[in-house]
């Protein structure tokens, strides 16, 4: 990290990061789906960090690079490199061992997947098919399968039944939005 502005920006993106990793299990997975789908200019300084984090160049953050950076950011003493080995293994949503760019950018959005351009930029992950703005079931469900998750909040059957409020089979972005607040706002308790 060559500049001031360099190490100011990438000890915020860490500091998220190890924050990132309280959040509960459908929270980091609904993160995961906005990083998707918001555009290079919406995440700030989030890929220049990953792409200085990652000193081998492979595209992916082994637990090395980020305790050397946490370490750097932080100090040898800090609870932030004491709790970096939770944190990378609750970042490494799909458990392979590494932090993928899409698994540090969701977790570097930190409270920025609370916006409106967020709330957006994942629907339209969901919105697969026609991009019509309504999310079948056959859509959701064809999502949270790439996503690999089988979490009981992202089941399309307990979301639709819930949140399908006028009953059409399909969830408006309205309807949508409600069922992602009770991730975001609600899923502190890791889906229990």
């Amino acid at each position: 990290m060559t500049s001031l502005t360099d190490a100011i920006n990438a000890k915020r993106v860490l500091k998220s990061l190890w924050q990132s990793s309280a959040s509960a299990y459908p929270v980091s997975v609904y993160a995961a789906l906005v990083a998707r789908q918001m555009d290079h200019q919406s995440l700030c300084e989030l890929p220049q960090v990953f792409q200085e984090l990652d000193l081998d160049g492979n595209g992916e953050l082994e637990l090395s690079e980020v305790k050397t950076a946490f370490k750097t950011m932080f100090g040898s003493d800090s609870k932030e490199l004491l709790d970096v080995e939770r944190t990378f293994e609750l970042l490494d949503l799909d458990g392979s061992g590494s932090i993928n760019y899409t698994e540090f950018i969701a977790a570097g959005l930190g409270e920025r997947v609370k916006t409106e351009e967020s709330l957006k930029a994942a629907f339209k992950a969901f919105d697969i098919d026609d991009n019509n703005n309504r999310i079948t079931r056959n859509e959701f469900e064809q999502v949270v399968a790439t996503i690999n998750v089988s979490e009981k909040n992202f089941a399309a059957e307990k979301v639709f039944s819930e949140f399908d409020i006028d009953g059409d089979g399909t969830l408006d972005f309205e309807e949508w939005k409600a069922w992602v607040n009770t991730l975001v706002i609600g899923g502190t308790n890791g889906g229990a």
